[in-house]
């Protein structure tokens, strides 16, 4: 957005400046120039743009230019709007939408107020955002539908990826998900995660589908009749790639017969799925624990495409809010977690130089910075919760904060003096 109004905030004293220009080298014959436009009516008036036009080229052009990109903004984000408006009726309307008979709540901050709030919230000319909220095994959702970027007109000049895509982002309620790392994408957007996601290059290793397990799984070559003429962007049927903590997690997510029959059975899901990803370590931001699921936008007209995919969110959702690991499996997973904790301290005191060894702290130091960073985003992590459940509960967290801060330093007063 900010990108949009510099470019047009240009634009605008460019065509100021131009109009300038021409008032000042027009400023001697004005007089007669009006007469003469008022004599000869609309004919003169154009024979006098027509005139300006010849003798001041560049000026003329620029004015044009900037008609131009005012057209492309204002309709652009009238044809995003109405794109995802088009989602919104097909996936978030009141009452009988998907979104409605998920959640308790729905919509732009979850209020169903149907006289004058809307149900989505603009965060960008071309994107815009849809929350839910009351829901078992979950604390909220939040979904983004960023359409094409019509309005920007270099961007819809220039070649590249298509950014339309839905990404359904969901907080998992604590207890609800277990230790947990995985992703499922097409093979160029899991080269991408392992890259640029810590938890997924950290803690999950590629898994090989065994055939006699998962006999539909569509893997590399599988998916290749599902490409079909969907946005741009996905896997381009190329099959999906699976990186997990363990393959037990992933055969028992993945395995149940709804979720066989969803994904292998459905080219929708194969043909518009960018990427999923489980972990309950932050990796994805606060609150540690979330599912994403991103996927293509169709173009207007075949949203409905979609519904195969939304439903598969919902599917996976119970099926990690009902998964239980054992008591073997919990051990493993804690083992690996503090061994990733210590590679990453590692990794951090070699990138800052030693500099905490340097402090005099050495180990102990690195111990207790480990700490301080995950009371930091326990700390973080209670508040958001708190601000998701309201104004009131955010205040009660906010005070009974200070009164624990209070109190600590009130200790220490004490055993100082």
């Amino acid at each position: 957005m900010n990108r949009s109004r510099l470019g047009l905030l240009a634009a605008l004293l460019a065509a100021a400046a131009c109009c300038r220009a021409v008032t000042a080298a027009e400023a001697g014959d004005a007089a007669g120039a009006g007469a003469g436009a008022g004599a000869g009516g609309p004919a003169a008036a154009i024979a006098r743009a027509q005139q300006l036009a010849e003798r001041y080229p560049v000026e003329a052009a620029l004015i044009g230019v900037l008609l131009l990109y005012l057209l492309s903004v204002f309709f652009g984000r009238r044809e995003n709007l109405l794109h995802a408006m088009e989602w919104s009726e097909a996936f978030a309307a009141p009452d009988t939408s998907l979104l409605a008979q998920q959640f308790s709540h729905h919509g732009y901050v979850g209020l169903k107020t149907k006289d004058k709030d809307s149900f989505y919230w603009r965060e960008s000319p071309s994107e815009f955002k849809f929350w839910g909220s009351g829901r078992r095994f979950c604390e909220g959702a939040l979904v983004t539908v960023a359409t094409p970027p019509r309005h920007d007109w270099l961007r819809r000049l220039l070649p590249g990826q298509s950014e339309a895509r839905v990404e359904v982002e969901v907080w998992m309620a604590e207890g609800a998900m277990p230790p947990l790392v995985l992703a499922v994408a097409p093979p160029k957007p899991m080269r991408q995660l392992a890259k640029s996601n810590a938890d997924v290059k950290d803690f999950a290793k590629r898994v090989e589908v065994a055939r006699d397990r998962l006999p539909l799984w569509p893997g590399a070559g599988a998916a290749a009749g599902a490409s079909g003429s969907g946005a741009a962007g996905g896997g381009g049927g190329k099959g999906l790639v699976v990186m997990a903590e363990t393959a037990a997690a992933f055969y028992d997510l993945f395995g149940d017969a709804r979720v066989q029959a969803a994904v292998a059975r459905e080219p929708l899901v194969l043909q518009h799925l960018r990427s999923i990803v489980f972990t309950s370590e932050g990796g994805l931001g606060q609150p540690s624990r979330k599912l994403l699921f991103t996927f293509n936008l169709p173009p207007p007209g075949r949203v409905e495409e979609l519904r195969p995919c939304m439903n598969l969110v919902f599917l996976l959702l119970d099926q990690v809010g009902g998964y239980k690991l054992s008591a073997d499996a919990q051990s493993k997973a804690a083992a690996l977690r503090q061994q990733v904790e210590a590679a990453r301290s590692e990794r951090r005191a070699r990138e800052d130089g030693g500099g905490a060894g340097a402090g005099g702290g050495g180990p102990h130091a690195e111990r207790q910075l480990a700490a301080m960073q995950r009371r930091m985003e326990r700390l973080a992590e209670e508040r958001e919760r708190a601000r998701r459940q309201g104004p009131a509960a955010l205040e009660k967290f906010e005070e009974r904060l200070r009164k624990q801060q209070m109190k600590k330093a009130m200790k220490s007063r004490t055993v100082k003096a």
